[in-house]
C-alpha cells in the first residue's frame, strides 16, 4: 500500500489570506452570513456601517426612542402580560404553574440588537435587517 500524501483543497496563498482575515476580523473587514443560506460574505466594515445607518435612518420603518420611552414601553408590556396571564389563571385557562412560567422571565430580558446579513442575490447588494432578541 502506498503512503499517500494528504492533499489540500486550498493553496498556501489562500490559507494565508484566510489567516489574515481571521487575524484582522472586524477591524477593516466584517464576515457575516448571507440571506437564503448562501454562505459567508465579507465586506468592508465601513460598508456594513453605512448600510446599517441607511436602514436605521428609514423613518417609515424605524423610529428613534429615548431610554425613558423604552422603559415606559417595557413597563406597559409587563403590565399587560401580567394582566393577561392573571385573567387566564382566574378563568381556569391555565394552571398556577403555567402562569408562573409565563411570568418567570418578565424582568430578565435584553434589549434586542440590530445587524444585517447581505442579500447577495439583489442588484445592488443590500443588507437584510435582523433584530435579534434573547431572553
Amino acid at each position: 500500500m502506498k503512503n499517500e500524501k494528504s492533499s489540500q483543497n486550498i493553496s498556501n496563498k489562500e490559507k494565508t489570506a484566510l489567516r489574515n482575515l481571521i487575524k484582522t476580523k472586524n477591524e477593516k473587514i466584517v464576515i457575516n452570513d448571507t440571506d437564503k443560506n448562501m454562505g459567508a460574505a465579507d465586506a468592508d466594515k465601513n460598508d456594513v456601517i453605512f448600510e446599517c445607518i441607511r436602514q436605521l435612518g428609514d423613518v417609515k420603518t424605524y423610529s428613534k426612542r429615548s431610554e425613558a420611552e423604552i422603559k415606559n414601553i417595557i413597563s406597559e408590556i409587563q403590565t399587560k402580560l401580567r394582566n393577561i396571564v392573571t385573567c387566564h389563571l382566574y378563568k381556569g385557562n391555565c394552571t398556577k404553574t403555567e402562569a408562573d412560567f409565563l411570568l418567570s422571565k418578565m424582568y430578565i430580558y435584553d434589549i434586542p440588537h440590530f445587524y444585517i446579513i447581505w442579500k447577495i442575490l439583489k442588484n445592488p447588494i443590500v443588507g437584510r435587517p435582523i433584530v435579534a432578541g434573547y431572553n
